[in-house]
């Protein structure tokens, strides 16, 4: 960061560069070069970050699903039972995609390295099987 000690002393600056500026400013460098550096989250921010995830990865899958969830139908159906005059199909698919999402999560959130038969591992999510 910058070296003030080394600024001129005499004239204009040496009245405004006193001890206790120079004392501040390094400081301030010092605070600067911390908060650069990363920072973990919060639990309660990374859940709101996985919830947000998983609502909208969810719901943005809707079209390749061919659902016709709505998104406040969407974090209703993830939530619970299935919306009332929805075809049960687009239910399933949500409920699907929130297990696979939930998932993956759950190998990312491992310490240990992901390995091929993570990737191969297959979890069955509540609705899988069904017809649709």
């Amino acid at each position: 960061m910058w070296d003030f000690r080394r600024l001129p002393r005499h004239g204009r600056r040496a009245r405004i560069l006193t001890p206790d500026v120079i004392d501040s400013l390094d400081q301030c460098d010092h605070d600067a070069a911390h908060l650069g550096q990363p920072h973990p989250l919060s639990p309660r921010v990374l859940a709101k970050i996985q919830h947000h995830l998983r609502v909208s990865l969810t719901y943005s899958s809707n079209p390749f699903e061919a659902s016709t969830l709505s998104l406040q139908e969407m974090l209703v159906a993830l939530a619970g039972p299935p919306v009332a005059g929805k075809p049960l199909g687009d239910y399933f698919a949500a409920v699907d995609h929130a297990g696979a999402f939930d998932f993956v999560w759950s190998l990312v959130s491992q310490t240990a390295p992901l390995t091929g038969a993570d990737v191969r591992h297959s979890s069955p999510g509540p609705a899988s099987g069904r017809a649709r």
